[in-house]
């Protein structure tokens, strides 16, 4: 911008001169105009008062006057300026640059600025800032020129400062490691590192914005464009992982994004600044570790499982060696103690040593008992031929009977087929837990509830005797090596047991496990079955009875044969080892009486008894079995039969049933 005079007075008698005029050029009057005079003295003033180095110049640049601040600053004169210049006071590597433009301006008759060190009286070198303006006259004639230099010493040194910081800054953002990315305040992407265009082949004109969302897997664009729109929206730092797509292969590798939001000095929220590293290696081992760790844990579960199959395993060994003592019992021992015992029984009928014969029948009674005990123990017969509740009823009789334990069985609904691995599991559970109460609860009762609810069949022992702590059922030890033995066979059920007890409160175990059943449960209430004494048919027939006996021990078959036979009114015409063979002599003899051995019934898939009714509908048929407890006998009319008896019962009661009395 230029200034304009009026240079028309060129009066100049009487007046002072400016000492620090350095040109007698015609332009000289107008300097005078404005340093002489009776104003003189107030422009020295404001000139040599303002905090700048000023100075004027002729039109074509050449400098006239400098204030009182020019020579204090550069320590010089005004005969030396005029004698060296004002180039003298600049460093020489800014020289060349200052002078071509300050002559460009003049040249151009435009205002100039630049920057520049000016060196001080003391030789240091400081940054001034120099502006120049015309001064023109009415006609737009230039007749001087007015300039100040300014020192902007700390305010360069700030800014030369700030710029190498930004560069700094900026230097390791886009040689950082990792790719750096800024955010404004309303979510568009204003800035990406180098490393991010090379990573991802980008641009800025296709990055910047929300365009760095394109090279997302499409799978995760949506969930983090959500993301980042809900961290603008709570101005919080996050952290987010998505795959991200890389130019060289075009495969997508897996990131860790995180970012931290930025403020401005007033607190204002600016945005987001954060940091995406490449964790596709990392995800690619925690994968192979996990899929180690899964490897681990499926080994472990499989050598668990074979340890549960083992325990299963030698549960069922040890099932079936019972099993199998309680068969040699059975068949042998006590099939030959009873026929000894009816040998006796007729040698005691006919002659002989009554006291001696008595004592033999007193010792056949007490082995045949023992042996009983012994296979009721080892494997009760009960288990495989009851029902659950049945079985479970008599198994707290058992133990009243032996152990004096009175045990309360209820039984809600349950199916009324349930597999034998099942049923034998919750037989034995409960017979251990009702142990567990007599060995260590203290009291002499005991409850026992079974019930059958979403698929899955429970049992439940609970005591009101001395109790524990809670650890001391789960803390692996000698005491509770029975519950632990449970766990492990109700796991192979998938099954689960639970127990509450605590010091003077009792003890409370439940057992449950799914029941593997047909869709189609039928479900029903449970009873035990009770063979009720019932008058036999009375024998309206005279004469002989005619009787077939069947009966697969061959021992005992020949006792009650013998026996029988030496009865005057008894014939015994013909005598069954097995099932069909009792079928076929029965209807080819018609006899008035079958005896028969109920564990032949149904072992050849036939309905013997059923048969043998039909076509012989008059017959009377006795069922002969080992056990003595009327709970541990069949009904009568569920197999056919018109009475039920013990093989050790005095011969008189089973006389008597053949001969059709009633007992």
């Amino acid at each position: 911008m230029s200034k304009t005079v009026d240079d028309s007075s060129s009066g100049s008698e009487g007046v002072e001169t400016d000492p620090r005029l350095l040109s007698s050029a015609p332009q000289a009057s107008l300097a005078r105009s404005l340093v002489s005079g009776e104003d003189a003295e107030i422009f020295r003033a404001l000139a040599d008062a303002m905090p700048h180095l000023a100075w004027m110049a002729e039109p074509d640049g050449t400098i006239f006057w400098y204030n009182q601040r020019w020579y204090d600053y550069t320590g010089t004169s005004p005969g030396e300026m005029k004698q060296k210049g004002w180039q003298s006071a600049l460093e020489a590597r800014d020289l060349p640059r200052v002078v071509t433009n300050f002559k460009a301006a003049i040249t151009a008759g435009t205002c100039w600025e630049d920057a520049f060190n000016l060196r001080r009286h003391d030789g240091v070198l400081r940054w001034h800032v120099s502006h120049t303006e015309p001064l023109c006259n009415e006609a737009g004639e230039i007749v001087c020129w007015y300039g100040t230099n300014t020192d902007i010493t700390e305010e360069h040194t700030e800014l030369t400062s700030l710029r190498e910081s930004e560069a700094l800054l900026r230097d390791l953002l886009e040689n950082a490691p990792v790719m750096i990315w800024i955010m404004d305040a309303d979510g568009g992407c204003s800035y990406l590192s180098r490393t991010w265009y090379e990573f991802t082949g980008q641009t800025p004109e296709s990055g910047l914005g929300s365009g760095w969302m394109e090279v997302l897997h499409p799978e995760d664009r949506l969930s983090m464009r959500n993301r980042f729109a809900e961290a603008v929206k709570e101005e919080k730092a996050f952290r987010v992982e998505y795959r991200l797509r890389r130019k060289s292969d075009g495969t997508y590798r897996w990131m860790m994004d995180s970012a931290v939001p930025r403020y401005g000095p007033d607190g204002t929220f600016q945005g987001f600044i954060g940091s995406v590293t490449d964790i596709a290696d990392r995800k690619e081992s925690e994968d192979l570790l996990r899929e180690n760790k899964d490897e681990l844990v499926s080994r472990v579960e499989a050598r668990t499982a074979e340890l549960r199959s083992l325990t299963l395993e030698l549960t069922r060994a040890e099932r079936r060696e019972r099993k199998r003592l309680a068969r040699i019992l059975h068949d042998e021992i006590q099939q030959l103690l009873a026929a000894i015992k009816m040998h006796a029984d007729v040698a005691l009928r006919q002659e002989g040593n009554p006291e001696i014969l008595k004592k033999v029948l007193k010792l056949s009674d007490d082995a045949i008992s023992a042996c009983r005990n012994l296979a009721v123990g080892l494997s009760p017969p009960v288990m495989y031929e009851a029902d659950l509740a049945g079985a479970l009823k008599w198994l707290g009789s058992h133990l009243e009977e032996q152990h004096g334990l009175e045990v309360t069985v209820s039984a809600g609904l349950l199916p009324t087929e349930l597999p034998e691995e099942i049923r034998l599991l919750v037989f034995e559970i409960t017979r251990e837990l009702l142990f567990n109460v007599v060995k260590h609860s203290g009291v002499d009762q005991a409850e026992v509830r079974v019930g059958f609810e979403n698929q899955s069949l429970w049992v439940e022992v609970e005591d009101k005797g001395k109790g524990c702590n809670e650890e001391a059922l789960t803390r692996p030890g000698r005491e509770s090596f029975g519950l632990f033995s449970i766990r492990e066979r109700l796991a192979e059920f998938n099954g689960t047991m639970e127990s509450h007890s605590r010091p003077g409160e009792g003890c409370r175990v439940r057992a449950v496990l799914p029941a593997t059943l047909p869709k189609s449960i039928r479900l029903s209430k449970d009873t035990v079955p009770v063979i009720p004494l019932k008058s036999l048919p009375t024998q309206k027939r005279r004469g002989i009875l005619r009787l077939l006996l069947a009966e697969d021990q061959q021992i005992m078959r020949q006792g009650l044969a013998e026996m029988l036979s030496s009865q005057q009114d008894i014939e015994v015409v013909a005598q069954a080892a097995d099932e069909e063979e009792a079928v076929d002599l029965a209807l080819h003899h018609k006899p008035d009486v079958v005896v028969i051995d109920i564990n032949m019934i149904g072992t050849s898939q036939l309905d013997s008894t059923r048969i043998i009714r039909e076509g012989l509908p008059r017959v009377r048929v006795v069922g002969l079995s080992m056990h003595d407890n009327a709970q541990d006998l069949p009904p009568a009319e569920t197999i056919g039969a018109d009475a039920v008896l013990s093989k050790d019962a005095p011969v008189s009661r089973l006389l008597a049933l053949v001969r059709g009395n009633t007992v």
